[in-house]
């Protein structure tokens, strides 16, 4: 018997089995054995931009420092190719003097970010102990107003404006990494979240507004989703609209943030009542199935519903059925089976619709022909709709990885198609 092997489960999925150690582990569990993290921690670094990737794709000798010039100069000696195109140093206002400091490098094409800390009397490569200090402290703390912002480079021009009694800020560590922050300098003052126009800027805006409600701010958000940004646009693309004197800049900033929506702690309750109301969120029901939807509400925006039971339990013939009867009642539904052909999941579906089971044995159509034939006339309209829904993979392996991209590009499609619906301007 070998002591490992590589299998590959019912399911696809390839998985290393050790016989010695007990181990049964796929690649990405393996992978976070291997690096000491959790699983969790890998996928979100897979699914983060470049500028959100864990600070450890650079060699940094974990040695310690007596400052942060001499560290530096230790990191350009050993990546001489590399080019630090930021240096952000985070100042303790009490001192004056910096004690942590974020750098942003070209390394080999690709941007990566570092962080620097001075932990007891040396200067290392790490990040702090416990939370992370917000940047421009030393200005924050004398203002009452504050702008929260992604990114130093925004803090900087904000700064360069000069609007009296309003100081900017914002986390080290991008979009992701809001509640790892010590956001307590701010507590009792007036804030004002302006976050990215993209999907990490609107978890960055939920999370910070999370951490400053524990501290008793009164908050507002920058209606980001009104100033005509490009995806992924910030502050400084809209200073950038702006292209007029720095007064003309300035009347233009304090216009969005005296635009700007109040959020109160009860805000996310008030907007999904709304939602609610106006038909945005609500359950799918099983049609057919009063009891099922009341007591599962399992079809809701935002949840992932499995449905479990042993091979041949009927699981894809319960989602064939509900699939057609929601195309039928007008819902938008896309099907993706991972088993069989179109033809297989249509003569399901039809033997659904007409209640002839024996539509699905081999035998039953040689031997009627007429009855599959009559019945597929009679339905034909029903399976054309359903059908226009259904996608097989025939006798192709999809990865997850692929499934997932699947998903994400039907969202897009409905959501550009929903977009167009609500155009006033469209054509009928």
């Amino acid at each position: 018997m070998p002591s490992a092997e590589v299998k590959q489960a019912a399911s696809g999925v390839w998985y290393f089995a050790c016989y010695v150690c007990d181990i049964h582990s796929d690649v990405w569990d393996l992978r976070a054995r291997i690096e000491g993290k959790s699983v969790g921690d890998l996928f979100r670094y897979k699914n983060s931009t470049d500028d959100q990737k864990p600070k450890t794709e650079i060699r940094t000798n974990g040695k310690k420092f007596d400052s942060f010039e001499q560290l530096l100069e230790s990191y350009k000696s050993r990546n001489p190719n590399d080019t630090i195109e930021e240096i952000n140093a985070y100042s303790d206002p009490a001192s004056g003097e910096a004690d942590f400091y974020t750098l942003r490098i070209r390394k080999s094409g690709r941007k990566t970010f570092l962080q620097a800390s001075k932990i007891a009397d040396s200067w290392q490569w790490k990040g702090c102990q416990g939370k992370a200090p917000i940047f421009n402290r030393h200005r924050v703390k004398d203002c009452r107003k504050i702008l929260i912002v992604e990114g130093e480079k925004c803090v900087r021009e904000f700064t360069r404006l000069g609007i009296e009694g309003v100081a900017a800020t914002t986390s080290p560590g991008g979009a992701m990494n809001g509640t790892k922050a010590d956001w307590s300098l701010l507590a009792g003052k007036e804030c004002y979240v302006w976050r990215d126009f993209d999907d990490p800027g609107q978890k960055y805006e939920t999370d910070v507004i999370a951490e400053l409600h524990k501290i008793n701010c009164r908050i507002f958000r920058i209606r980001v989703e009104e100033l005509d940004l490009v995806a992924k646009g910030d502050l400084a693309d809209y200073l950038e609209l702006n292209p007029g004197t720095n007064l003309d800049k300035i009347a233009a900033v304090k216009l969005v943030m005296h635009d700007a929506e109040q959020v109160s702690a009860t805000s996310a309750l008030a907007d999904h009542f709304e939602q609610i109301a106006a038909g945005k969120f609500r359950s799918i029901d099983f049609v057919e199935k009063p009891i099922l939807s009341k007591m599962a509400k399992a079809v809701m925006p935002g949840t992932v519903t499995t449905i479990c039971g042993d091979p041949g339990a009927g699981k894809s013939f319960f989602v064939t059925e509900d699939a057609w009867r929601w195309t039928l009642a007008g819902e938008r539904v896309k099907i993706l089976m991972l088993e069989d052909d179109d033809a297989f999941h249509q003569k399901r579906a039809l033997a659904q619709m007409s209640g002839y089971s024996d539509l699905t044995d081999t035998d039953f159509l040689r031997n009627n022909p007429n009855i599959a034939t009559g019945q597929l006339a009679t339905y034909q309209h029903e399976l054309e709709a359903f059908s226009r829904n259904l996608e097989t993979v025939r006798s192709e392996q999809r990865t997850l990885d692929q499934i997932g991209d699947w998903v994400e590009a039907h969202v897009e499609v409905e959501r550009i198609g929903t977009a167009l619906q609500s155009h006033s301007d469209f054509p009928e």
